[in-house]
């Protein structure tokens, strides 16, 4: 017997032995652990934010580089990455790490390629100059953080930057001559920068030769940052998304961007066409992309003639972006010609007449229009639509479910429809079900009426669903499929919540409050584990929580309740 054990025992350490040694010998990456130096100003920076989020819960322990939103090199152990990005809660209000400066000790970390501190409160501090030490940094995003004052030029030492975004409301720049050390730059984004006393800045159009994508909207620039560069054929050689809406552009706009053959998105939002010297003439020779964003330029029916658009050159759009303009009465015939077109913007003008069907479209924007009638939009015809947006438009009749007659598809493409503020009458619910692609519907803000029929259910890929602020009555149907967000507050529905809402499992958002509900809640509602927010205030409701509920994994869950 003791012979049988003793070989039993040696066995096992040959077998343990063995494995181990295979462990040892063949595994690709064992992760070494992080110098006391850097975890020490890891938490010396984590001592000193105010943590909304918990982003840094998991900040704990002697290994650093086993921290959430830390990455280490495997074979050195130096802290090579910081992802610090704030988020949004459920109400779209941005979370994330408040405090009055960014630690000091963090320039200790001096092997950092990677560093994204946007969408975080550091409360109007400035940049601090330290950045600019971190040689290797090839990635560095400040954006929305609330740094304010003048960006600092050390930030020009960062030779390897491939990426920089700096856009913030709160930054300004004095100089940009530190630009030009940043030859290797891709991307740089200084939306909302204000750049208006900032010598040098036409730097940023011919000393980065590397630049893909620009972003200078809303920098307060004007006609004369631009002028000297018409005849500059290294100006952005290689840029493919240039953004230079809503700056304070006006009269004849130069064509230096006309030489950029390798450009894809193109936005002159808020550039006045109506001020341009012979204007229409213009839009005639302008260079097109296949993204335009021509939002907000005082464009009318007129500068959209067949008689002043180049067809060459336009077919080539495919996304089109002309929102908050003069646009009135009939839809533009140029664009129907437009065989290319795969997403258009036609939002906050004043058209009030029928839609054609454009074949090819797959995604409409007709909120904030004149239109009268729901079939004025075509909305029973679009079959080929995979997202159409229509609120705010106010239909004087009622919408009813299409007419055999009326509809032309035999399925429909829809995935996303939006008719906010727009509806009155007896709630659709047969047409819509025959939408059997949709993922999002939203009938907010409309004056529907009746009940929630079971036709619903047929949406089994319906992800969000928005029937809140209306005039619904009736019981809460069964609701099936892969529920994430539904939104059913401020109606008149009646009865009990149903037993079967605990199989959407999905749930983030589930708002019931301001109805006529009774009775108690329901058990299962205790199993949506993934909820944020769970709201049924406003009603008649009594009886106890379930227990699992209050208990959610989900520490971000927001609970509205008043149960009696």
């Amino acid at each position: 017997m003791a012979n049988h054990w003793f070989l039993l025992i040696f066995l096992v350490l040959c077998i343990y032995f063995v494995a181990n040694m295979h462990t040892c010998l063949c595994a690709p990456n064992i992760s070494a652990v992080c110098s006391k130096q850097e975890r020490l100003a890891l938490l010396k920076f984590k001592h000193i934010v105010y943590d909304v989020p918990d982003m840094l819960s998991s900040w704990v322990g002697n290994d650093c580089c086993q921290w959430e939103r830390v990455h280490c090199d495997n074979v050195t152990g130096k802290v090579e990455s910081l992802h610090l990005r704030g988020s949004e809660n459920i109400y779209r209000v941005q979370e994330g790490l408040v405090g009055n400066e960014v630690s000091s000790s963090l320039r200790h970390l001096r092997n950092l390629k990677f560093l994204d501190l946007s969408a975080n409160d550091f409360r109007g501090s400035r940049i601090p100059e330290f950045i600019g030490s971190f040689k290797q940094l090839s990635y560095l995003n400040l954006s929305n953080a609330f740094f304010s004052g003048v960006i600092p030029p050390h930030i020009g030492n960062l030779s390897n930057l491939k990426v920089l975004d700096l856009g913030s409301s709160t930054l300004m720049s004095d100089d940009m001559s530190w630009i030009s050390g940043l030859s290797l730059l891709k991307y740089l984004d200084l939306s909302y920068v204000d750049l208006s006393k900032a010598q040098n800045r036409d730097m940023v159009f011919y000393l980065l030769p590397s630049l893909e994508m620009l972003s200078l909207s809303s920098c307060e620039l004007t006609n004369a940052d631009l002028g000297t560069l018409s005849n500059l054929s290294t100006t952005l050689a290689n840029i493919k998304h240039l953004d230079l809406g809503y700056n304070h552009f006006k009269g004849q706009f130069p064509g230096f961007f006309q030489n950029m053959t390798s450009l894809e998105f193109l936005d002159l939002s808020s550039f006045s066409f109506s001020l341009s010297w012979n204007s229409t003439n213009f839009l005639n020779t302008i260079h097109y992309f296949p993204k335009m964003r021509l939002s907000d330029c005082g464009l009318q029916n007129t500068h959209l003639s067949p008689n002043y658009l180049n067809f060459t050159a336009i077919s080539i759009i495919q996304h089109l972006d002309l929102s908050r303009n003069l646009i009135e009465g009939r839809f533009p015939y140029a664009l129907t010609n437009m065989s290319s077109l795969l997403s258009l913007d036609l939002s906050s003008n004043k058209l009030n007449s029928s839609v054609p069907i454009m074949p090819n479209l797959l995604r409409l924007d007709l909120s904030s229009n004149n239109f009268e009638h729901i079939e004025d939009v075509g909305i029973w015809r679009q079959c080929h639509l995979k997202e159409l947006t229509v609120s705010d438009n106010y239909f004087r009749v009622e919408m009813t479910d299409s007419p055999e007659n009326v509809s032309e598809c035999s399925q429909y493409a829809f995935e996303r429809l939006n008719l906010d503020w727009s509806l009155k009458g007896a709630f659709p619910a047969d047409s819509l079900g025959r939408m059997a692609n949709l993922r999002g519907l939203s009938l907010h803000g409309n004056e529907l009426t009746g009940p929630i029929t079971e036709s619903l259910g047929r949406l089994r890929l319906l992800e969000e669903l928005d029937l809140s602020r209306n005039q619904l009555t009736g019981p809460i149907p069964k609701f099936i499929g892969k529920l994430t967000t539904l939104d059913l507050s401020s109606n008149h529905l009646n009865g009990s919540i149903p037993e079967s809402f605990g199989s959407l499992t999905a749930l983030i958002k589930l708002d019931l409050s301001s109805n006529q509900l009774t009775g108690p809640l329901p058990t299962s509602v205790g199993r949506l584990v993934s909820l944020q927010l769970f709201s049924v205030s406003s009603n008649s409701l009594n009886g106890t929580v379930p227990f699992l509920l209050g208990n959610s994994p989900n520490s971000d869950i927001f609970i509205f309740l008043r149960i009696r």
